[in-house]
């Protein structure tokens, strides 16, 4: 075969996610684009024996060598991508596992989160699983990947970064054996709608529990963590019998960029003394009708606390992780 005259660039690959009708079978059609802004990686632990066995020399023959193609072996996919309107409810959906609430309209963590597991066939959704499609550029070498949890979200905004706009590092995992050399489904755009770090406009408070000082913020960020684990075998490939989210632990923690200052002064302190702290940042004064915000009754902060050198004057980092008295939620957002 004569060689190909063409290149790529790895902006002609595509990445689409979509809600699976049946855990662990891979979704056909209408898969909604992702706006990747940079590399995505997979990575499957493939297991394959290259020792070298007992007969005539001291190297490896090729009946020996044995690759082991099967389900049961992890599979991660990363990417980051501008986090739009349209597909930042889907992901927050899978990431937390739970359906959106009522006032505000948002999803949250619940210091009682212990999802029940689903089982290979069960009815699908986007809280259950996600189809994810490698699109390449080359026809017929579509790589689909059933049953994935997007297990590690992280959002950033950042007004060092394109005014502030929304930006999500993703890692997806699955147990299935992924499926290549496909045809491309069809798919649905993403939007050139997002939100801001400006739209945080109303309510800017953190600090000690009950008694949160008004902040200025140059950054917020948040990463939910929701581990999947997977057990069994089932079928020809020995893909997984079931799936349970949350296993050892579903937690977010987060980073902010404060300004220092007479409200932000102290929060050294409030480390070293192990306070409980907590953050309600919004676009309204009422929590219940807010339509884009984060918030955390309870968190502890779990980093050295350092003022630094901006070209704005000196800001400070905050990490943060939320906890919980035991009752209602450990963490809440609105997208």
């Amino acid at each position: 075969m004569a060689i190909r005259n063409h290149s790529y660039t790895m902006s002609e690959w595509r990445l689409g996610v979509l809600a699976e009708t049946t855990f662990g079978t891979p979704a056909t059609a209408s898969y909604q684009l992702l706006n990747i802004d940079g590399d995505v990686s997979v990575s499957t632990d493939l297991t394959q024996t290259l020792d070298t066995r007992s007969g005539v020399g001291r190297t490896l023959k090729t009946l020996d060598a044995k690759t082991f193609p099967r389900g049961g072996q992890l599979t991660t996919i990363t990417a980051s991508i501008v986090l739009d309107t349209t597909t930042s409810p889907i992901l927050h959906n899978n990431a937390l596992a739970i359906a959106a609430g009522a006032s505000p309209a948002g999803y949250a963590l619940d210091s009682a989160y212990a999802p029940s597991g689903v089982a290979f066939g069960d009815a699908g959704s986007n809280i259950v699983s996600l189809g994810v499609v490698l699109f390449s550029p080359v026809a017929d070498e579509t790589r689909y990947f059933a049953g994935c949890e997007l297990v590690n979200m992280t959002v950033t905004y950042d007004s060092a970064t394109e005014g502030g706009r929304g930006h999500a590092n993703l890692t997806f995992e699955t147990r299935f054996r992924p499926t290549f050399g496909l045809s491309a489904p069809t798919v649905v755009a993403y939007t050139d709608t997002f939100r801001y770090l400006r739209e945080f406009d109303t309510l800017h408070k953190f600090g000690v529990k009950a008694s949160q000082q008004d902040c200025v913020f140059n950054k917020v960020e948040y990463t939910i963590s929701n581990p999947a684990v997977y057990v069994g075998f089932q079928g020809a490939n020995g893909d997984p019998e079931a799936m349970t989210r949350g296993i050892p632990e579903a937690s977010v923690s987060g980073m902010f960029g404060l300004k220092y200052d007479a409200n932000t002064a102290n929060f050294w302190e409030s480390q070293n003394a192990g306070n409980t702290m907590g953050f309600e940042i919004s676009d309204h004064a009422t929590w219940a009708s807010a339509t884009f915000g984060i918030r955390a009754e309870e968190c502890i902060i779990n980093s050295e606390v350092t003022p630094s050198q901006t070209d704005a004057g000196v800001f400070e980092e905050i990490s943060w992780k939320a906890t919980s008295d035991g009752a209602g939620d450990v963490f809440e957002v609105v997208v």
